[in-house]
C-alpha cells in the first residue's frame, strides 16, 4: 500500500482536543466515582469507560476523515485547458557575443526562463542547435526544473555539432510535441538568424502544414561584434578569427528571421527580449481558449469514506450503549460495535499490500522468482503504485528477464510527476546495463537527469556508462576527413559533397537554382575553362543581399508568406556561396563554427 497522505492535514491538530477531553473525563469520572463510594454503599455502576471511549474514538476518526486521507493512485480523466510550447534556443558560438549585456545566450536563458514561469497548468520543452539540434528536456510542466535547465546552457560542441542550423532545432522541436495530446502547440524560436543551412524554407513550411504556431525572437544587434573566446593556456579572451585570419564580426540577421517567422505563417516580435514572456502568454492563452482536452490523470483516491463509516457505526453504538441499564450488556454491544468498526477497515489493507510484502521477504531471502511473482500480482491489484512497478521490474532484472524488466519500469513514464519518471528511467537504465546494452542504458541515465537534473546518483551513473562506453569508430565506406584548406587527402579524389577545392574547377551547373534569382554564373559555377574567385563570389553575394533588401523593400518589412519562401532560399543560397568562398579563402577547419 502507497504511503498515507492528507488533502487537509492540517485539520489533524484537533486529534489533540479529542485525546486531552477524553483523559480529562476519565480523570473526573474516577473522582466522582470515589466520592460517591465514600458516601453510599450501593454500587451505581461506576463510570461508562467503554462507551466513552467509543464516543472520544469516533470524534477522533471524524477528525482524521475531514483531513481526507487518501493513497493509491487512479486514472481519471479530467477536462483542461492547456497548450504545448517548445522553446528552441540558438546554442552556437556566435550566442556568446556580448552586444547584447552580458550575452547573447545569458540574455536568451532570462527570456526563455521568464516566459515558462508564466505558464502555470501548461506543457513545455526545450530544443538547442547549433550545427545540429538536440531535445535538452521532453515535455513537462514541472517549471522549476525546467529553469534550471535553461539557466544552465552553454554554448559549444559537446551536445550538437558546430555551426548553426535552424531548421534542425525546429525539426526537433515539431518530434517534440505530444502526438495524442489535442491542446495548441507553439514552437518560440530565439537565434541571432545567422543560419548556415540551407533548407530553412522547407522547415518553415512544415510548420505551417502541421498547424503549430511559431514565435521568432532576435538576439543581437544589427551593428554586429566579434566573438569572445577564452583561451585556457593563456588565461585570455580574444575575438574569434575567422577563415582569413580576420575577426569574425557577428550580426544579427533580422530579414532571416522575419522571413522565416512569415514562411511559417507564425511572428517575429523583434530583438527586445524583454516582450518575450508576455508574447508567449498571449499567445498560449489565445490557445488554451479553442483546446479543451479530457487528459487522462493520475489522482489520489480519497478513503475518508472507511473513516467516516466507522465513526458514524461507534457514534451509534454509545448512543444506544449509554441508555442499556446493564453493565454486562453495555459491554457486549461495545465489543460489538468496535469489531464491526474494525471490519470496516479491513477494506484499508489490500490484498496488494499484503502480497507486496511477501515478495519483500521472498527477496530478501534470495527467491526472486518468488517475488517476481507476487510483485506481479500485487501490481495487477494496483496497476498505478510506482513501488510496486519498480519492486517488480527489480526482481525481474535479478533473474535476467531484463526486456520485461525494463518494460515494468517503461509504465511509470506517463506518470505527470517529472521525479517519478527520473526514477523510471533510472531504472530501466540499469536494466539496459545489466542486459550490456550501454548506448540505451547511457540515454536512459541522460533522460533521467533531464526529468531531475538534481539526481546525483543518476549523473554518477552516467559518467560511469559514459567512460566504459567504446570510442566512435570510422564506419566502413565512410569517406575520409577532408584536410585543412580544403585539399584532398591522398587517394581521396573529389572532397566529400563535390565541393570543389581550392585548386579544383567547379562542376558547371553545380548550383542549384533559386527563384528570383538571376541564372547566369550563379552560385559559384564557372563556365568551361574559368575558375570561381573570392572576389567573384563576394560579387555574388552581394547581388543576393540587394535581391533581399529589395523583397523586404516592396513588402514593407513585411513579406506574405510567398515572398518569404523567397527569401530564404535566396538566404540559403546566400550561405552556400559564402561557405565555397571561406574555402577558396583557405580556411582551417570549419569556417561555419559561429
Amino acid at each position: 500500500m502507497s504511503a498515507i497522505s492528507f488533502a487537509r492535514p492540517f485539520l489533524l491538530a484537533g486529534l489533540a482536543p479529542v485525546v486531552l477531553a477524553y483523559a480529562l473525563w476519565c480523570a473526573g469520572s474516577i473522582r466522582s466515582y470515589r466520592r460517591a463510594r465514600a458516601i453510599s454503599r450501593e454500587d451505581g455502576g461506576g463510570p461508562c469507560f467503554l462507551m466513552a471511549g467509543l464516543m472520544a474514538l469516533a470524534a477522533a476518526l471524524g477528525v482524521v476523515a475531514a483531513a481526507q486521507p487518501r493513497w493509491g493512485t487512479e486514472l481519471s480523466a479530467i477536462p483542461r485547458r492547456s497548450a504545448e510550447v517548445v522553446f528552441v534556443v540558438d546554442v552556437s558560438r556566435s550566442m556568446d557575443a556580448q552586444d547584447v549585456a552580458p550575452s547573447r545566450l545569458q540574455a536568451a536563458e532570462k527570456a526563455v526562463s521568464s516566459a515558462i514561469e508564466q505558464l502555470p497548468g501548461d506543457r513545455f520543452g526545450l530544443v538547442i542547435f547549433a550545427g545540429s539540434a538536440r531535445l535538452r528536456f521532453p515535455m513537462t510542466s514541472d517549471r522549476t526544473a525546467a529553469t534550471q535547465v535553461v539557466g544552465s546552457l552553454e554554448t559549444g560542441t559537446v551536445l550538437v555539432e558546430p555551426g548553426t542550423n535552424v531548421s534542425s532545432g525546429v525539426d526537433v522541436a515539431m518530434g517534440a510535441f505530444d502526438s495524442g495530446e489535442s491542446g495548441g502547440r507553439l514552437i518560440v524560436l530565439v537565434s541571432d538568424g545567422e543560419d548556415q543551412s540551407t533548407d530553412a524554407a522547407s522547415a518553415a513550411a512544415q510548420v505551417h502544414d502541421a498547424g503549430i504556431d511559431l514565435i521568432v525572437a532576435g538576439v543581437g544587434t544589427s551593428a554586429g561584434v566579434t566573438i569572445p573566446v577564452y583561451d585556457p593556456a593563456k588565461k585570455t579572451t580574444a575575438p574569434k578569427p575567422g577563415s582569413d585570419g580576420n575577426p569574425i564580426v557577428t550580426k544579427l540577421d533580422e530579414p532571416f528571421l522575419r522571413a522565416l517567422a512569415a514562411a511559417a505563417g507564425g511572428r517575429y516580435v523583434g530583438s527586445d527580449l524583454a516582450g518575450l514572456p508576455g508574447a508567449v502568454e498571449g499567445r498560449v492563452a489565445s490557445l488554451r481558449q479553442k483546446t479543451v482536452s479530457d487528459q487522462p490523470t493520475n489522482v489520489p483516491v480519497e478513503r475518508f469514506q472507511w473513516f467516516a463509516s466507522a465513526a458514524l457505526v461507534l457514534l451509534v453504538v454509545a448512543s444506544v450503549g449509554e441508555q442499556l441499564p446493564s453493565v454486562r450488556t453495555r459491554t457486549v454491544l461495545g465489543l460489538a460495535g468496535a469489531t464491526f468498526a474494525g471490519i470496516l477497515f479491513t477494506g484499508c489493507a489490500t490484498q496488494a499490500h499484503d502480497l507486496n510484502q511477501q515478495g519483500l521477504e521472498a527477496f530478501q531471502r534470495g527467491d526472486y522468482a518468488t517475488a517476481v511473482t507476487d510483485f506481479s500480482a500485487a501490481r495487477d491489484q494496483e496497476p498505478d503504485s510506482v513501488a510496486l512497478s519498480l519492486n517488480l521490474a527489480t526482481a525481474l532484472d535479478r533473474v535476467g528477464r531484463f526486456d520485461e524488466a525494463v518494460t515494468a519500469a517503461q509504465r511509470l513514464l506517463t506518470l505527470p510527476d517529472p521525479k517519478t519518471r527520473a526514477l523510471a528511467y533510472a531504472s530501466i537504465g540499469h536494466h539496459e546495463f545489466a542486459a550490456g546494452n550501454l548506448a540505451d542504458a547511457l540515454d536512459a541515465f541522460q533522460s533521467a537527469l533531464l526529468e531531475n537534473p538534481d539526481d546525483s546518483a543518476s549523473r554518477h551513473d552516467y559518467e560511469v556508462v559514459l567512460r566504459l562506453l567504446p570510442p566512435p569508430t570510422e564506419q566502413p565506406g565512410q569517406q575520409p576527413q577532408q584536410a585543412p584548406g580544403g585539399q584532398a587527402t591522398p587517394g581521396q579524389g573529389t572532397p566529400q559533397g563535390g565541393q570543389p577545392g581550392p585548386d579544383q574547377t567547379p562542376t558547371p551547373g553545380s548550383g542549384p537554382g533559386v527563384p528570383g534569382v538571376s541564372q547566369g554564373n550563379q552560385g559559384g559555377t564557372a563556365a568551361p575553362g574559368q575558375t570561381v574567385t573570392p572576389d567573384a563570389l563576394n560579387q555574388q553575394i552581394a547581388q543576393l543581399d540587394s535581391q533581399v533588401n529589395g523583397i523586404l523593400h516592396a513588402s514593407g518589412d513585411n513579406p506574405d508568406a510567398a515572398q518569404a519562401a523567397q527569401i530564404l532560399q535566396i538566404l540559403a543560397e546566400r550561405n552556400r556561396i559564402a561557405a565555397q568562398r571561406d574555402a577558396l579563402n583557405g580556411g582551417v577547419g570549419n569556417p561555419n563554427d559561429y
